[in-house]
């Protein structure tokens, strides 16, 4: 009856879902992201929602370079329950993470022919790879905006298939949601044009409702800067002109190293699902077939060249760890330089994900569908993709990070194909995932006890009756708390310190500073006591 009941549910539409869910919950437990202390920027996104939860007014601080209006009033909702607390924000976050993976599941069954293992094994491998994950954990704008793109395709394709005009809306509404996160939300509209013509084909009702989409989504971008201006509300929000100046000043080796990193991270992230797919075809792979693939890996290898001695430079993830480590003195090239054997191994990886996908989609995808009623919504899926490829290319800065967008519509475009999926395949499938899983939830676990030792070590300091003033603490301390408006020169770190007579750092010994005390934690990536020290400088004045 046991044997039964098993196999009965496994069957059931609920079984893959319910697993997803389980390993969030999973992840949760073992992590336990509580904590009174912001991660990388989620300072800034944090200091909107306490204004409007605490103060009952609506500020932006000056330093993201984004809309953030629906972050914040979402995050408002929770902590206007709960609260305001970071802890409260961080599962915020981590909710639409879950909705997200369980979205995703379902677009990726749609799309492979309801092949349901591997909307599991799809869905997992990008919702709990090495940037969404650890970002789930945060209030980074990555992953509330990353989940309503997913909830906007989900629309798109329900709407290619039954014409749902209540779809349509929805798809309007999330991108809607999206662009008043994060300016990249003005690409969306691009998702359903293709689903819009393969459904209702050329005609003036499909002109007018392909404009509508993108009108709205345009004039809610236009009329939250305006109002910003007309309430007299300071931000940082990027505008052509700032590309514009940035592109004048700029130079070609700069746009070339930014291009290496894109693709080379973009391929760290595509890895574990071309894979799978190279693996499900290996037996329709001829030699030929081969040397198309060595072609593009030369290809890559070109291209992404200049960036191979920096790889991987990044904000988030690093090699073993997952970040930042915000900290004076933190180096995050030192681990590149412990471990080169594993910088060898991760760039192959990347360029492997880079060159498969390329040959999965040429080889395959396009000679399967090309004449397939999916052609256009595939087209407008890559047409949003090289819009969003050359904003990362072009931009001012560039953060790993950034290249989550471009990996997931990569990954849709993958998987428009019926793969077939079972025995020692499906095994296959499940340890790569297996893999990710368990490597990922180790590293945010090491970040986590690393963030709270950290803060363990600030408050040691406050006890002590040391202000905000007179320590260097950390990027996001004091971008929370803002003793100074400065970015000093003079040997202070760059971040908004004022005085640094004490200094937390990981650092085992510091010119001019005597130590104070020493926080130890365990660290398991690698297996080892790491310590964070206090010190003190030896002469103040």
């Amino acid at each position: 009856m046991v044997k039964r009941f098993l196999f009965r549910f496994k069957e059931s539409v609920w079984f893959y879902p319910l697993i997803l869910v389980l390993l969030w919950v999973i992840a949760i437990v073992i992590i336990r992201p509580v904590g009174e202390f912001p991660i990388n920027d989620d300072w800034a996104y944090s200091k909107n929602v306490y204004n409007l939860t605490e103060n009952g007014k609506f500020v932006v601080d000056t330093w993201p370079a984004m809309n953030l209006i629906s972050q914040t009033l979402y995050g408002s909702i929770f902590t206007s329950v709960f609260g305001f607390s970071f802890t409260v924000l961080r599962f915020s976050i981590l909710l639409l993470a879950v909705l997200a993976t369980l979205v995703l599941y379902r677009i990726a069954g749609r799309l492979s022919g309801n092949n349901r293992l591997l909307g599991f094994l799809i869905s997992g491998y990008f919702c709990f790879n090495v940037l969404f994950f650890p970002l789930a954990f945060s209030f980074m704008t990555d992953v509330f905006f990353m989940p309503f793109m997913i909830f906007a395709m989900h629309q798109a394709l329900v709407y290619k298939e039954t014409g749902s005009y209540f779809s349509y809306a929805a798809f309007i509404l999330f991108c809607i949601v999206a662009v008043l996160n994060r300016q990249h939300g003005l690409i969306l509209p691009v998702l359903i044009v293709g689903a819009i013509l393969d459904r209702e084909k050329l005609s003036v009702k499909s002109v007018l409702m392909i404009t509508v989409p993108f009108l709205l989504v345009w004039l809610a971008h236009d009329k939250y800067r305006h109002f910003l201006t007309a309430n007299g509300i300071a931000n940082g929000l990027q505008h052509f002109e700032h590309l514009q100046e940035y592109l004048k000043t700029s130079n070609l080796s700069m746009h070339l190293l930014r291009l290496a990193s894109t693709l080379l991270d973009t391929g760290r992230l595509l890895f574990p699902v071309v894979l799978l797919l190279l693996i499900l075809n290996r037996k329709q792979l001829r030699l030929k077939d081969v040397l198309f693939f060595c072609g593009w890996l030369i290809l890559f290898s070109g291209l992404t060249y200049k960036g191979w001695d920096m790889y991987p430079s990044c904000n988030v993830a690093n090699l073993l760890s997952t970040g930042p480590y915000l900290l004076k003195f933190e180096n995050p090239a030192q681990e590149v330089a412990s471990y080169p054997l594993l910088r060898i191994v991760l760039l192959a990886c990347a360029l492997i994900g880079l060159s498969g996908a390329a040959f999965l989609l040429i080889k395959w995808e396009v000679k399967t569908s090309i004449s397939g009623q999916s052609l256009f919504f595939r087209i407008g899926s890559f047409a949003a993709l090289c819009v969003l490829l050359l904003f990362i290319v072009l931009n001012k800065s560039y953060f790993d990070r950034y290249t989550l967008l471009p990996a997931f519509l990569v990954t849709i475009l993958l998987i428009q194909r019926h793969y077939p999926i079972s025995g020692k395949m499906a095994v296959t499938g499940i340890f790569i995932f297996g893999c990710i899983y368990v490597l990922n939830v180790m590293r945010v676990t090491d970040f986590f006890n690393w963030q709270k030792k950290r803060w363990e070590a600030i408050n040691y300091l406050h006890h002590k009756g040391v202000t905000a003033a007179e320590m260097d603490a950390g990027f996001e301390y004091h971008g929370w708390y803002k003793p100074t408006e400065d970015y000093p020169n003079d040997g202070r770190s760059w971040w908004w310190v004022k005085r640094d007579d004490y200094l937390i750092t990981a650092q085992t010994k510091v010119e001019g500073y005597s130590r104070d005390t020493v926080f130890r934690f365990q660290n398991i990536l690698p297996y080892r006591t790491k310590k964070i020290f206090v010190y003190k400088r030896k002469t103040t004045e």
